[in-house]
C-alpha cells in the first residue's frame, strides 16, 4: 500500500511538474504577447501623433488657401471697380475726342471758306485795281 502510495505521490509530482513546465512556457508566451502588444501600443501612438500632425499641417494649409482665395476675392472685386472707372473714362475720353474731331472738321471747314473767302477778296481787289487803273 505504501509503495501504490508512494507511486501515487510520484506520479501527482510528475504530473505537478508538468503542469508547472507548462504553465511556465504560457507564462513566457503570455510575457511575450503583452510585450508585443505593448509595442504595437506605443507604435499605434506614436502613428496617431503622426496623423494628428498631418491633420493639423493640412488644416493650417487650408486656412492659409481660404485666406489667400479671400483675398484675391477681394482684389478681383478691388479691380472690378476699378476696371469700370477705366470703362466710364474711356467712353468719356472717346466722346471728348469725337467732339474734338467734329470741332477740328468744323475748323477746317470754317478756314476752307476763309480762304476761299480771302481768294475771292484778293482777285476782287485785282480786278477792282486793274478797273481803276
Amino acid at each position: 500500500l505504501r509503495k501504490e502510495i508512494n507511486l501515487i505521490k510520484q506520479e501527482a509530482r510528475e504530473a505537478n511538474n508538468e503542469w508547472e513546465r507548462k504553465n511556465n512556457k504560457l507564462e513566457e508566451k503570455n510575457k511575450r504577447l503583452i510585450g508585443d502588444l505593448n509595442t504595437y501600443k506605443k507604435e499605434n501612438e506614436r502613428l496617431i501623433g503622426d496623423q494628428q500632425q498631418l491633420k493639423n499641417i493640412a488644416e493650417s494649409d487650408l486656412r492659409r488657401k481660404i485666406d489667400t482665395i479671400s483675398g484675391l476675392e477681394g482684389n478681383i472685386a478691388e479691380l472690378e471697380k476699378k476696371n469700370e472707372k477705366l470703362e466710364e473714362k474711356l467712353k468719356s475720353t472717346q466722346y471728348d475726342l469725337k467732339q474734338a474731331k467734329l470741332e477740328i472738321e468744323r475748323l477746317t471747314d470754317a478756314l476752307e471758306s476763309l480762304k476761299k473767302e480771302k481768294a475771292r477778296l484778293t482777285d476782287f481787289e485785282k480786278e477792282e485795281t486793274t478797273l481803276m487803273a
